[in-house]
């Protein structure tokens, strides 16, 4: 029989259909956008330093009564392939190199501005990732069936759809990580290597330093792996690694010469506050890495529930090192069994792992920095893993479908999400609102407010502060059909009840995390 029409065969074309789809469903539902996302836009059009000489000058449409489309311009893009000012915004701006805005300036040139443009070149990564994946599990294994089964697990896992719902670098981060890892597996087993395996090792290396300095991590990892692997008998290709390692460095450099601007801000920056408790929970959200974020949240809500929740996961986390202590010896005797690949990919997971924790216990990462995108780096690790491993097919087959239906719940979630939010954006907003007022003109946040509303709205955003002793000026605009967008204090709020013709009321309704909206009645 033709092995297309193979059971076997038609069974993983279906799966990989589904996970064509899920793709799929998500840039067509994709309406929620978050805080980083925004960010990842405003860099890809070129506006950083306009948008920062906005709210630094407070300079029009700052704190003043204007279209939406005026605010919209800050992140509708200006330029046409303006790398140059890309670059130069995320060095005086911002913290990330430029090479992932730069392909997203590509896509909005086709595509334009939209939440869903970032998942299109997210797409075309995962695909890259795919294939990497596929070469690299074929080249340890020679079997097609386990290399399309790690495409599946690591495709349909939470945290690898929550990093592709994201318009951020991690994707990219994800491909050349993977294909470093996978270029020096290949360095070291074979005994000569050719040009194009040392291009590929110098290329992953460049190209990843310009999508995330924290690359400069999983370069020490397989340094180190190297080193361990030929300090005895093959020094040569120590010196080897060395110069491509160099080379690439030099030609990052020579492309992004400003990087050390960047590194000074990196190595002077502390996440959050320094206490016992918040170390109790970055031990607690240790735990809590495999699922997508939204689902997360609560896990930095300084709650007492969250802070118990945090110390069960640290006694977990505590039980498994001190197994891992004890067993040491039996552990190790194990691995001497084991085949040099099988080392090689603990060894790169292991140390994954350890910088991560390192670097987030010392409040150098963000709070949220232990959870669905942030660590999704390890997830092409784990199915490469599973399929080396777990050689009986009831517990590959249970792992399969525990993956998929987790995947699958997710990228529903999500979009649901999105669409429940748009549904209230884009319908309230057309119906029934002439005026927004707004209390935050962080660039986070108000591209946030203002994405999906219609242009022909008026607007005022300014601070607090502002908006109260400029309130004479703006009042004569509220009426019944305004709006009232908050996630500050309530002082504003109060102030409106006070003097206000028209008196806010909150609705039962959150555009997204912690924003309160109010309408106003005629009192």
């Amino acid at each position: 029989m033709n092995v297309f029409f193979h059971k076997k065969t038609l069974v993983f074309i279906i799966l990989f259909i589904i996970l064509l789809l899920t793709r799929i469903c998500g840039i067509l539902l994709k309406t929620e956008i978050i805080h980083d996302e925004v960010i990842a836009f405003i860099s890809a059009t070129g506006n950083q330093e306009a948008y920062h000489e906005v709210v630094k000058n407070k300079t029009p449409p700052y704190g003043k009564v204007v279209l939406v489309s005026e605010w919209k311009k800050l992140w509708t893009q200006q330029c046409m392939f303006c790398f140059k000012k890309i670059q130069s915004d995320l060095v005086d701006y911002d913290l990330h190199p430029p090479l992932y805005f730069w392909l997203l300036h590509l896509l909005i040139s086709v595509f334009g501005v939209h939440g869903w443009t970032g998942l299109i070149l997210n797409f075309f990564i995962e695909l890259l990732t795919a294939i990497i994946l596929y070469r690299f599990t074929f080249q340890l294994l020679n079997s097609r069936e386990k290399a399309f089964i790690s495409i599946i697990i690591w495709g349909f896992l939470p945290s690898t759809i929550d990093t592709f719902m994201t318009t951020r670098q991690y994707s990219l981060f994800i491909f050349f990580s993977l294909l470093l890892i996978y270029s020096i597996y290949l360095f070291m087993r074979n005994e000569k290597n050719s040009i194009w395996n040392y291009f590929i090792s110098g290329f992953s290396i460049c190209m990843g330093m310009l999508t995330f300095y924290y690359f400069v991590f999983i370069i020490a990892g397989c340094g180190i792996w190297i080193l361990l692997k030929c300090r005895k008998d093959k020094r040569k290709k120590i010196v080897q690694s060395i110069v491509i390692l160099l080379c690439s460095l030099f030609c990052f450099y020579i492309i992004h010469p400003e990087c050390f601007k960047h590194l000074e801000k990196i190595s002077q920056i502390r996440e959050g506050n320094w206490g016992l408790k918040e170390f109790f929970f970055r031990l607690g959200a240790i735990g809590v890495f495999f699922s997508p974020h939204r689902f997360l949240l609560g896990i930095r809500n300084k709650t007492s529930i969250m802070f118990i929740l945090s110390l069960l996961f640290l006694i977990l986390f505590v039980t498994f090192i001190s197994l891992i202590v004890i067993k040491r010896k039996s552990l190790m005797a194990y691995l001497n069994k084991t085949g040099s690949e099988k080392k090689y990919l603990i060894f790169i997971l292991l140390w994954i792992f350890l910088y991560n924790i390192l670097l987030y216990i010392s409040f150098i990462t963000p709070e949220h920095a232990m959870t669905g995108r942030y660590l999704s780096i390890i997830n092409p690790l784990i199915a490469l893993l599973i399929v080396m491993f777990v050689s009986k097919k009831k517990v590959l087959n249970l792992i399969f479908i525990i993956v998929i239906s987790t995947g699958i719940i997710s990228i529903l979630a999500e979009s649901f999400f999105g669409m429940y939010l748009k549904g209230f954006k884009v319908d309230y907003y057309k119906k029934n609102t002439h005026f927004i007022i707004l209390d935050n003109i962080e660039r986070g946040y108000l591209p946030r407010f203002l994405w999906y509303m219609p242009e022909n709205i008026f607007l005022i955003a300014a601070t607090e502060e502002e908006l109260i002793n400029s309130f004479s000026y703006w009042q004569q605009y509220i009426d019944s059909h305004s709006l009232f967008l908050s996630n500050k204090t309530n002082k504003l709020y109060d102030y409106l009840i006070n003097n206000s013709d028209f008196k806010p009321e909150r609705l039962p309704v959150k555009l997204f995390f912690s924003v309160r909206v109010y309408a106003f009645n005629d009192f």
